[in-house]
């Protein structure tokens, strides 16, 4: 949050090299933000950066609650490549950057979360498109793939508040809005894209007890199956993994429930 970024080297654990930035970083998941963005050599960085925030009960800013927000886009030895500046004057919901290249021209477009929109920066940090959300409640995840045949390059399939499912299209167009039922609500928090042979499917997370649930929609959006603990849990973090060894993905979710009570499925 200070403003301290380091890069390290995985082989022997050398800093390659350490920048201290003016602004308060609001990523939580650097993963999410680092691809081939511009034409320099090597990875960017892209992170969504501020001052201006409102602070929360554990010293720290809030990440969802920050204001004239920038996207700054590292280059892989640290220097700025661009700036995006206060491209949402109030920006009351997003806390995180994604990068993905959804129209296949070999550069990684940059997503960033406004108030009831989502930004999408070119390469170049110029304003690509916008994608109108319809619900209050930052998203908290945005994941690409091929949802549509019709359209060109990936989709964008993103959470809308935390009870909607939206997919739009690589120029910014809502392809699909789904508003989860009353009877599956929960905090909808985690999404992962599913390629099948049967068409793409899209695994959702609702993490809040009591209303914790995973759910396995289809292209349509409806639900082909629902699972949820038998017990008070918040699941979190859930992956894809093949535990088994049959080639076929089971799902790993850590739970917690309260202090005493921490448990994984």
């Amino acid at each position: 949050y200070d403003g301290h970024v380091l890069c390290i080297d995985g082989r022997d654990g050398s800093l390659q090299w350490h920048r201290r930035i003016p602004y308060h970083i609001n990523n939580p998941d650097l993963q999410a933000s680092l691809s081939n963005i511009t034409d320099h050599p090597g990875l960017e960085l892209a992170l969504t950066v501020g001052n201006d925030f409102k602070w929360g009960p554990r010293n720290r800013p809030r990440i969802n609650l920050m204001r004239n927000p920038s996207v700054l886009v590292l280059r892989a030895d640290g220097n700025t490549a661009w700036k995006a500046s206060r491209y949402d004057r109030n920006n009351s919901r997003g806390h995180k950057t994604w990068v993905h290249d959804i129209n296949n021209n070999g550069y990684a477009e940059v997503f960033a979360i406004g108030d009831s929109k989502i930004h999408v920066f070119d390469h170049h940090g110029e304003s690509l498109s916008r994608i109108e959300l319809e619900y209050t409640g930052h998203p908290d995840q945005i994941v690409f793939g091929d949802w549509s045949s019709e359209s060109p390059g990936d989709e964008v399939i993103y959470t809308d508040g935390i009870h909607a499912i939206g997919i739009a299209s690589s120029t910014g167009q809502i392809l699909n809005h789904h508003t989860v039922t009353d009877s599956l609500q929960g905090h909808l928090q985690d999404l992962t894209f599913i390629s099948s042979s049967d068409g793409p499917h899209l695994l959702a997370q609702n993490i809040r007890a009591p209303d914790a649930k995973t759910i396995l929609y289809n292209q349509d959006l409806n639900p082909l199956w629902v699972a949820q603990l038998g017990y008070r849990a918040s699941m979190q973090t859930t992956k894809l993994l093949d535990w088994t060894g049959d080639g076929s993905p089971e799902i790993a979710t850590g739970s917690i429930t309260n202090a005493n009570d921490a448990q994984c499925s």
